[in-house]
């Protein structure tokens, strides 16, 4: 190859680099169209915590600042409680025989950080919480980060995908709660390694 075609190359290929938007490290989505897939992810459904009684988080006298579950760290939570589902704000968790469900409501402040190797797929089912607005920031384990901002539905669900390319998700804070300024309400979060 001559000299000027391997110039003119090069500045084909650099104007096409140059051109060609970047693919987002972190991305979020409506997941409702994964549903049908969600028996494949790794589940956190607090039904399977079979509580007896409304439990308030942190309990008076103590210092619970965050709670464990399997590989996923909720810090700053505000409640976990066991809620019955005759208002339509949120749907009765087919685990369990009671006709209710059991949620998790995490402040603002609050976080969900994941052990490593850190999911490429989440999903949170968020319920019970009307059409309050909310923002999250969601940090990847490359250190990227991306601004959420999503809403509740007034009768029914949202069911918010955040997917990371590279080394997947590592951190979701909860930045703000819009309307009541109250905390969000988790019925379950789905998380896989493969993305999709």
């Amino acid at each position: 190859m001559s000299g000027r075609a391997t110039f003119t190359l090069f500045v084909v290929m650099a104007t096409a680099l140059i051109t060609t938007p970047a693919l987002a490290a972190i991305e979020s989505f409506d997941a409702t169209p994964l549903e049908p897939s969600f028996g494949s992810y790794t589940e956190i459904d607090f039904e399977n915590l079979h509580l007896d009684s409304d439990c308030l988080l942190p309990l008076p006298g103590t210092s619970i600042t965050s709670i464990r579950i399997d590989r996923v760290t909720f810090s700053n939570p505000y409640s976990l409680q066991t809620g019955l589902c005759s208002s339509p704000t949120c749907s009765p968790d087919p685990d369990n025989p009671d006709g209710v469900n059991n949620e998790l409501f995490l402040s603002g402040g609050g976080s969900i950080a994941f052990d490593r190797p850190n999911p490429k797929l989440v999903v949170l089912d968020v319920q019970g919480i009307g059409d309050n607005s909310f923002e999250l920031l969601v940090t990847g384990g490359n250190g990227d980060t991306l601004v959420v901002s999503s809403q509740g539905v007034l009768f029914g669900r949202t069911l918010l995908g955040m997917r990371a390319s590279g080394n997947g998700i590592k951190r979701i804070d909860l930045t703000n709660v819009g309307g009541t300024g109250g905390p969000i309400a988790l019925a379950r979060i789905l998380y896989s390694q493969s993305g999709h």
